[in-house]
C-alpha cells in the first residue's frame, strides 16, 4: 500500500505529525536529547518505510529543504534510547537513501548529533540486517561526505586505523550485502595514501588484510586469513565469487599497491601477494575478461599485475 499512501499525500501528513511531536532544534539545546516515548516514533517509522522504498523526490518532493528536514527525526530514531532495534534499522535504511541524494544531504546526515558514533556501534551488532544497514550507510557517507572520508581513512591516526580494521573484518562476514558495502567503502578509502599506510600496518600486525581482499577476488584461489580455517564439512562445496565483490576487491588491491609510499613495504606486500595466491587470482581475473575487453575490472587488474611485475614478482602466464 505504500505507493497508494504516497499518492494520497501520506508523506506530507506524516511530516506534519512529526513536526507536532518534535520540538524545534535550538542551538541553546547543546545536543540535548528530546523527551520522546516509544509511541512518538511511530509516525517517524512510517515515514522511514516510505523513504526506504521510494526515491527521496517521490517522498519529499523536489524541494531539497524537505529532505534536509527529515534527517533530524530519522537520526533521532537511530540514536534515541526509546527507539527499538527495528526502528533503528529502518531509520538507517532511510538515511542511506537520503545520503545518495546529494553531497549536501550526506554531509548533513554525517553532522547529525551523535549519529555517526551510534552507527559505528551498530556496525558491530550481532543482528545481520542491522549490521548491514549501518555498513551501507557508512559506505554512502564515505563516498558522499569529505568529513566522513577523512574520519575513516583520509587522515592518519589510530581512530581511522581502527575504523579501517572494522571494514576489513566486515569484508569477511557471511552476509553478501554487508561485504559489498564494506568493500565498497574500502575501495573509496584506498584512494587515500594515508588509508593505504594504515592498511599496510594492519597487514603487518595481523596478516589478514591481503588475504581478505584476495578472497573478494577469488575465494577458490587465495589462501584464507590466519585463524579462518573452516571445518572440513564446510569445505565440500567450492566457495563462489560475486561480480560486485570481484570488482571492489580488485580496485582495493590496485589502490593499495599504488598508495604504498615506503619501498620496503612495497616489496613485502608484493611478496606476500604472491605467497597467498593473490597474483594468480588477478591473472585469472584478467583472463576472464578475454571476451569482454570493456569490463570495468580489466584495467585495475592489469595495473595491479604491472605493479607486481615492477616489484619483482613473476607473473604466471
Amino acid at each position: 500500500n505504500r505507493g497508494k499512501v504516497l499518492q494520497a499525500g501520506g508523506a506530507k501528513a506524516l511530516i506534519l505529525i512529526i513536526q507536532g511531536i518534535l520540538p524545534p532544534a535550538k542551538a541553546s539545546d547543546g545536543g540535548k536529547v528530546p523527551q520522546l516515548e516509544s509511541s512518538d516514533f511511530e509516525p517517524i517509522q512510517a515515514l522511514a518505510k516510505l523513504a526506504i522504498t521510494a526515491s527521496p523526490v517521490q517522498v519529499f518532493g523536489p524541494n531539497e529543504g524537505a529532505i534536509f528536514d527529515a534527517i533530524r527525526p530519522f537520526s533521532l530514531m537511530v540514536t534515541h534510547p526509546s527507539a527499538n532495534l527495528l526502528q533503528r534499522f529502518e531509520a538507517m535504511m532511510a538515511l542511506t537513501n537520503l545520503s545518495s541524494q546529494s553531497p549536501e544531504a550526506a554531509s548533513r546526515i554525517a553532522r547529525a548529533d551523535g549519529l555517526m558514533n551510534k552507527v559505528e556501534l551498530l556496525m558491530l551488532e550481532d543482528h545481520t540486517l542491522v549490521r548491514r544497514a549501518a555498513t551501507e550507510l557508512v559506505c554512502n557517507l564515505v563516498a558522499g561526505c569529505e568529513e566522513v572520508f577523512n574520519r575513516w581513512g583520509g587522515e592518519k591516526n589510530s581512530a581511522s586505523k581502527s575504523k579501517l580494521q572494522v571494514l576489513v573484518a566486515l569484508c569477511d562476514v557471511d552476509d553478501l550485502p554487508t561485504r559489498l558495502a564494506a568493500s565498497g567503502a574500502l575501495a573509496t578509502l584506498t584512494a587515500s595514501p594515508e588509508a593505504c599506510e594504515s592498511l599496510v600496518e594492519l597487514q603487518n600486525e595481523r596478516h589478514r588484510v591481503l588475504p581478505i581482499l584476495g578472497q573478494l577476488i577469488d575465494p577458490a584461489v587465495v589462501t584464507r586469513p590466519p585463524g579462518d580455517d573452516e571445518d572440513e564439512d564446510e569445505e565440500e562445496s567450492e566457495p563462489q565469487s560475486d561480480p560486485g565483490l570481484v570488482h571492489r576487491g580488485i580496485v582495493c588491491v590496485r589502490n593499495l599497491y599504488y598508495g604504498i609510499q615506503n619501498k620496503a613495504s612495497q616489496m613485502e606486500v608484493a611478496a606476500e601477494s604472491n605467497r597467498i595466491g593473490l597474483v594468480r587470482a588477478l591473472v585469472l581475473a584478467v583472463k576472464g575478461c578475454a571476451q569482454n575487453t570493456s569490463s570495468p575490472i580489466l584495467r585495475p587488474a592489469a595495473e595491479s599485475l604491472k605493479w607486481l611485475l615492477e616489484h619483482g614478482v613473476e607473473i604466471p602466464v
